[in-house]
């Protein structure tokens, strides 16, 4: 067998996994040309890893691995991914993505999670940010009473973002409020509002500027998620 075929048996089958530890299927034979004795193993089987134990020249690992060659590129691989999924926006849910922030990202973030705003027109509320401005929807709910149309427009709490639990929300209304135009706040589906010892599903706003200020809190018990409402001045209904 010459020494191509005795390397290639000692490569992962499935390939070598980023942490550069693997076990070879089978190891070189080599031969200690000063001694003339043969070795067996002669190279490391741990490409990367605890440098006490790794170190190359080491009476554990007195050789350089012999699949160091493979696993350069793995190497460059990694490093090109970064280096080409870098992104200036850190979302919420980034952790999905197999994407790198750069530092203004971050940045823009953490500032965003301590005194960031949204201006929005339709649902869902984010949870995300401390505050939502609430103007408008371009689809209210009409109801007509009497002859009398009255366009509610309707907003719905996103799901609570683990992130931010226990954190400050405030909920603004930003549209003049009148007989025919009215706003209303829901909890989303398997959450409430809890105030004054009670829970709720819905909150009316009462005028242009009434704001309901709220910690969320997610109750891991059971899932669900708690609007936990510190100040308001409309009323809440179910």
């Amino acid at each position: 067998m010459d020494v191509n075929e005795s390397l290639s048996e000692t490569i992962p089958i499935n390939g070598i996994p980023a942490t550069g530890l693997y076990k070879p299927p089978t190891n070189i034979t080599g031969f200690d040309t000063v001694s003339g004795e043969n070795l067996d193993p002669p190279y490391n089987e741990t490409l990367i890893g605890d440098s006490s134990n790794n170190l190359v020249g080491t009476a554990t690992n007195p050789y350089l691995p012999a699949i160091l060659p493979v696993y350069i590129p793995t190497l460059y691989a990694n490093v090109y991914s970064m280096q080409t999924n870098l992104v200036n926006d850190l979302s919420v849910n980034f952790e999905e993505g197999r994407q790198y922030p750069t530092a203004t990202a971050v940045k823009n973030y953490v500032a965003s999670q301590l005194s960031g705003f949204e201006s929005i027109t339709a649902s869902p509320v984010s949870t995300s940010l401390t505050t939502s401005i609430l103007l408008a929807t371009s689809n209210p709910t009409v109801v007509v009473t009497n002859g009398v149309s009255c366009s509610n427009h309707v907003y719905e709490m996103n799901v609570i973002d683990s992130a931010r639990n226990g954190a400050e929300k405030i909920a603004i209304c930003n549209i003049p409020l009148s007989a025919t135009a009215t706003m209303s706040l829901s909890a989303g589906p398997n959450a409430v509002f809890a105030v004054l010892g009670k829970t709720y599903k819905y909150y009316q706003f009462a005028i242009q500027g009434d704001m309901i200020d709220m910690i969320q809190f997610i109750n891991s018990s059971n899932g669900s998620y708690n609007f936990i409402v510190k100040s308001y001045g409309g009323y809440f209904f179910n």
